[in-house]
C-alpha cells in the first residue's frame, strides 16, 4: 500500500475534477479518479462520432464527457488536470483558474506520490536517448527501473507497484514542465536551442519551462548540465551542479580520446558503439521517406489555409525506432493567401489521415528519387561546414564501421525506391506520429 498515493486520490473524492485532453497519458488518470469515486468530467476536442472505444468505455465507467468544438464551454471544476499539449495560459484554463480552480497535471501528480527517487531528463535534443541509456545502465546494476514521462507508459497508475528502493527515470518535455512545482532529485539537461516556438510565446518562456526540472530541487539535489551549450552553461542548481563537455575540462570530459569522470579514465571514445543502427542507408532512406510524406501532405493541404512542418527522430537504443512528427496548423495573417480562409483543425486532420494510411502505396519515380538524393546530399554538405556538427557526426559510429562523414555519399547513392517504400510502410504501421493541431 502506498499511503501517499491513497491519501492524494482520497483527498480528491469530494471535488469536481476536469481532465483536459483524453489522450494516452490522461486515460489511466481518469480510470484512477473514477476508481477512487471522484466526480470526473473528461474534455476533448474530438467530436463524439470520432471517439474511440476506450474513451466511450470511460463514459460507461462514470466519466462525463465534454467533447467537440465547444468542449471547454461551461466546464466547472475544483481541480483541473491539463494535458501537456495545452498551454497553461489557455484562455479557458485562465478562466477556470480565476474562479478558484487548481491547475495540475498527471506528471505533477506522479511527482507528488512517487515513493522512489526520480531522475529527470530534458533538453532540445538527445533527451529520449539519454533517458533510455540511463534506464538501461541502472538495470544492468540490478536496479528496478521505471521508464516513462514523455516516452513509454504513463507512470502514475504504476505507482502502487513501486518500492522506495526503485528508481524512476522520466523524460520531461517543456510542455510537461511549464507549470510544474516539483523537481526530480536528479536532473539532466542535455542542451537547449530554439524549439517549439510555435507553442511557446518566446524563447524565454521555453527556457524558463526547462528550468523547472531543477528549480525546486533541495540542497541535496544534483543537476547535470552541458558545458558546451551557451544556455545550459549558465544554469546553476540549488544543490550540486556538475558539467559534461566534449570540448574542454569538466566533471565528465574527453581527454586524449578517453572519456574521463572527475579526473579518472572511464572509456575510450573509439569503444563507444551504438547498437541498433546496422547501416547508414536505413537512416538515409528514412530522410527520403520524410520528403515523400511532406510532398504528399502538402498536396492534400493545398485547398486549405494550413501550415505544414514535419520533423523526425531516429532512436537507436535499445532498439531502432523511427518517429515522425507532423505539425499542421491554420495559417493566419500574412501566411494566408487572400483566396483562402484559415482551415478548421478537424478538416486538416481529415485531409492528412488518408494520406498517411496509404503512404506506402505512393509511386516513387526515378527522377523524384534523384531529386530527393540531391536534397539530402546538399543538406549534409552544408552540415559539414559546421565544425560542431562535423564532430557530432564523427562520434556517431555504426556497427559496419561507417560514420556519417565518410559514408554518407555512398549511402545516399545506395538508397532505392524499394528501401524508401519499406520505411514508408514502417512509418505507416508502427511510427510514433504526433498530430499537433492548433
Amino acid at each position: 500500500m502506498n499511503s501517499a498515493f491513497d491519501t492524494y486520490f482520497m483527498g480528491l473524492k469530494n471535488k469536481k475534477i476536469a481532465v483536459l485532453g483524453l489522450g494516452v497519458s490522461n486515460r489511466p488518470l481518469v480510470r484512477l479518479l473514477l476508481e477512487y469515486g471522484c466526480d470526473v468530467v473528461g474534455c476533448d476536442r474530438t467530436p463524439r462520432e470520432k471517439l474511440d472505444a476506450e474513451v466511450l468505455e470511460l463514459e460507461n465507467l462514470g466519466c462525463k464527457l465534454h467533447v467537440g468544438d465547444d468542449y471547454l464551454d461551461g466546464v466547472a471544476a475544483d481541480i483541473l488536470f491539463r494535458t501537456p499539449g495545452m498551454h497553461p495560459n489557455n484562455p479557458a484554463i485562465e478562466a477556470l483558474r480565476s474562479r478558484g480552480a487548481e491547475v495540475t497535471s498527471e506528471m505533477e501528480a506522479f511527482f507528488e506520490v512517487c515513493p522512489c527517487r526520480i531522475i529527470g531528463v530534458t533538453g532540445s535534443d538527445g533527451k529520449t536517448t539519454t533517458t533510455t541509456l540511463i534506464s538501461e545502465m541502472l538495470k544492468t546494476e540490478g536496479k528496478t527501473v521505471w521508464l516513462g514521462g514523455n516516452i513509454g507508459t504513463p507512470l502514475l497508475p504504476l505507482v502502487r507497484q513501486m518500492q522506495e528502493t526503485d528508481i524512476a527515470v522520466v523524460e520531461l518535455s517543456s510542455f510537461q514542465l511549464m507549470d510544474m512545482k516539483r523537481s526530480p532529485q536528479r536532473a539532466v539537461v542535455t542542451n537547449l536551442a530554439p524549439n517549439h516556438l510555435d507553442i511557446h510565446k518566446d524563447m524565454q518562456e521555453y527556457v524558463d519551462a526547462k528550468k523547472n526540472i531543477f528549480r525546486y530541487q533541495g540542497k541535496d539535489g544534483l543537476l547535470v548540465l552541458n558545458a558546451d551549450n551557451d544556455i545550459t552553461a549558465a544554469f546553476r542548481g540549488n544543490g550540486t551542479t556538475r558539467f559534461f563537455s566534449r570540448k574542454g575540462m569538466a566533471y565528465v570530459c574527453i581527454e586524449d580520446g578517453v572519456i574521463c569522470r572527475d579526473g579518472r579514465k572511464v572509456l575510450p571514445v573509439k569503444d563507444i558503439l551504438i547498437p541498433g543502427v546496422h547501416n547508414i542507408e536505413n537512416y538515409m532512406a528514412f530522410k527520403m521517406a520524410e520528403a515523400v510524406i511532406h510532398k504528399e501532405i502538402t498536396k492534400a493541404l493545398a485547398p486549405l489555409g494550413a501550415y505544414l512542418e514535419i520533423s523526425d527522430r531516429l532512436e537507436v537504443f535499445p532498439v531502432e525506432r523511427l518517429s515522425l512528427y507532423i505539425n499542421c496548423r491554420p495559417c493566419r495573417g500574412e501566411g494566408l493567401p487572400m483566396s483562402l480562409e484559415a482551415a478548421d483543425p478537424l478538416k486538416i486532420l481529415e485531409a492528412i489521415r488518408p494520406v498517411l494510411s496509404s503512404i506506402s502505396d505512393v509511386k516513387i519515380r526515378p527522377g523524384e528519387l534523384k531529386a530527393y538524393k540531391e536534397v539530402i546530399l546538399n543538406s549534409y554538405k552544408a552540415d559539414l561546414q559546421d565544425m560542431e556538427k562535423l564532430v557530432d557526426k564523427v562520434l556517431v559510429r555504426y556497427s559496419e564501421g561507417k560514420d556519417l562523414v565518410t559514408g554518407y555519399k555512398a549511402a545516399v547513392d545506395g538508397v532505392t525506391a524499394d528501401s524508401v517504400k519499406r520505411i514508408l510502410s514502417l512509418l505507416r504501421d508502427g511510427a510514433e506520429v504526433e498530430y499537433v493541431i492548433i
